[in-house]
């Protein structure tokens, strides 16, 4: 064969028919050389919709240049090589001629290359722009998608009735790009796996949809943390709500789309798992740092409530399942785990905060009540976690406290702690009521301790808590309400009643006792006013007791001994005085 010849296959094409196949490729390439700017939508890019023909007519072209390209030898030239490889080359060019190439066909290999770099260039914007273009956009919330952890049972129950709307969730998966886009990204990629290698189109569909992803992300506002350890963030609950939603999303959506989505566009087995894993890692990647600064910034405030918390860990074990483990082929599972305890370990700690916050000794009975209020309204709340929040207590206890709770009614181990918090509420109450010290106050120290305990028992009776303290503890307490009921009356109204002993007397001495039965009543009237009690059946039990017992004594006296003597009070105005019992807002007043 002459030197400036080329052979393609079993068939010789001359320098001139070469260089023909080149100019034809080099027409329909040049036309289309210009690449667009990255910040335009619909600027010089291919007619993918308006012209079939046209894109045909590139693909062929392209085609045409990696057919030549394929078959020219491609023997490095001196300027490229090395000075021993130089030498090498010049040595098998005296010895074999027959492999040289005339500068005539140099030349048109590297009109080839080139033109192959300008299609190369184009292509893969053209790829970029497609992938961008027809991307489905993620819901920000789907409420199949968000529920807390303890309506799962309730979701269990509901399936069959929502099998439609998870039906739809199937077709999603299946759609992150429109599917119309996809036979072009295909037809793109197969070619940079022929011959413009593989790795520049695998490397560019992980950035788009890693841009994408990041998008989305930035969109529901979970930012990108570089430093974990040194980043303090704020509204940590409404930010672990969101994470959770992202969460939900991210496992029954883009894993297994991203993991449907890859393989449609890459034939080669090798890049579309390697595409997948990337991508979705990436995401799953971002959302773990961003919990992990959550976590970390929950531990500098000291926040104890470990719901949003609760709720996210139950999504990981209930979204990340074995099925999109599988996806990574286990490759995340040490991770995964890894992750998992550190969740469970958030929450231990914020139940230990907790614990450390109900053995808190108050010091005065108004902040008391706000304390009772909230240790009652979290024990409620973590009874609506029960199942996930004994599994993390079981994993973190010692074998000590183990053998110490063997013994306690078989209650989970969450069910112990609630009944140890209650206990320590009651000890609370007991010293608290004992604030109540000085001259005249001994009343009003039953009477905080049987609201305050009537509190806690209705908090009880009507939640899930009643299933843990049991109706015994229950039963006890009214016990103790009732026989510190009968210690108030005596308290702060047997003065009172003191001055309406039935002895005889003349009508000055009358006087003189219902004068001092009236200072007596109406200073316990002022202690008692400011008072309250938000219960209102039980406000009105007590004020009832007070009432029959002095309403009676007072129409007795008056009855026997009142004739000539003009009362300050008749009955009906007694009763009106003590209906403004308890009404007021200091301390003893427990607000639901």
């Amino acid at each position: 064969m002459a030197t400036g010849d080329y052979n393609d296959g079993d068939v010789e094409l001359s320098a001139e028919e070469l260089s023909e196949r080149l100019e034809r490729a080099e027409r329909v390439i040049s036309r289309w050389g210009e690449l667009p700017s990255s910040s335009a939508k619909d600027g010089n890019h291919l007619p993918w919709n308006d012209s079939p023909e046209e894109i045909a007519e590139y693909f062929s072209a392209v085609d045409d240049l990696i057919s030549i390209s394929d078959d020219f030898h491609e023997l490095p030239t001196a300027e490229e090589s090395s000075e021993e490889l130089a030498e090498m080359i010049e040595k098998i060019r005296q010895w074999r001629p027959e492999v040289t190439e005339s500068p005539q066909v140099a030349e048109l290999r590297d009109r080839a290359k080139n033109l192959l770099k300008t299609a190369r260039d184009r292509l893969k914007e053209e790829f970029r722009f497609i992938l961008v273009q027809n991307s489905v956009s993620v819901p920000l919330v789907s409420e199949t998608l968000i529920e807390p952890a303890h309506k799962q049972e309730e979701e269990e129950e509901e399936e069959e009735e929502n099998y439609e709307d998870e039906s739809s969730a199937e077709d999603f998966k299946a759609n992150l790009v429109n599917p119309q886009a996809v036979p072009r990204l295909l037809s793109i990629a197969n070619r940079f796996h022929r011959e413009l290698g593989y790795y520049l189109i695998d490397n560019l569909y992980v950035s788009v949809r890693s841009e994408l992803h990041e998008e989305w992300l930035n969109s529901l506002g979970i930012e990108k943390i570089e430093d974990v350890d040194n980043t303090q963030l704020t509204n940590l609950d409404e930010k672990m709500a969101t994470l959770t939603i992202a969460f939900n999303l991210l496992c029954k959506v883009l894993i297994p789309g991203e993991f449907k989505l890859a393989p449609q566009i890459f034939q080669r087995d090798a890049s579309y798992f390697s595409c997948s894993v990337m991508v979705a890692d990436g995401v799953l990647t971002r959302l773990m740092t961003t919990v992990k600064a959550v976590l970390i910034s929950r531990e500098r405030a000291s926040i104890d409530e470990p719901f949003s918390i609760i709720d996210f860990g139950t999504s990981v074990g209930s979204n990340f399942t074995i099925e999109v483990q599988e996806l990574f082929e286990r490759a995340l599972s040490q991770d995964l785990e890894k992750f998992q305890y550190e969740i469970a370990l958030s929450v231990w700690k914020s139940l230990s905060r907790f614990q450390a916050t109900v053995q808190t000794q108050t010091s005065s009975a108004d902040y008391h009540a706000r304390h009772q209020r909230y240790v009652m309204n979290y024990l409620k709340r973590l009874m609506d976690y029960e199942a996930t929040i004994s599994e993390v207590i079981a994993g973190f206890e010692d074998e000590q406290e183990e053998e110490e709770e063997q013994n306690s009614a078989g209650r989970s181990p969450l069910g112990r702690r609630v009944v140890a918090a209650i206990a320590l509420l009651e000890s609370d109450i007991e010293e608290k009521s004992k604030l109540f010290y000085g001259e005249g106050e001994e009343g009003l120290r039953y009477l905080f301790f049987m609201n305050s305990m009537n509190y806690v028992v209705g908090e009880v009776e009507g939640s899930d808590l009643i299933a843990v303290v049991g109706k015994e503890w229950v039963e006890k307490c009214r016990q103790e309400i009732a026989l510190h009921a009968e210690s108030y009356l005596r308290a702060s109204w047997s003065g009172v009643l003191d001055f309406l002993a039935e002895d005889e007397g003349k009508s000055s001495a009358v006087e003189e006792k219902l004068k001092g039965f009236n200072l007596a009543f109406e200073e316990v009237l002022r202690e008692q006013s400011t008072f309250g009690i938000e219960d209102e059946q039980f406000r009105e039990k007590i004020k009832k007791s007070i009432a029959e017992m002095l309403i009676r004594a007072y129409c007795s006296f008056t009855a026997k001994f009142g004739e000539g003597v003009a009362p300050k009070y008749t009955t009906q105005e007694l009763e009106k005085c003590l209906s403004d019992l308890f009404q007021g807002s200091a301390a003893l007043k427990l607000e639901a």
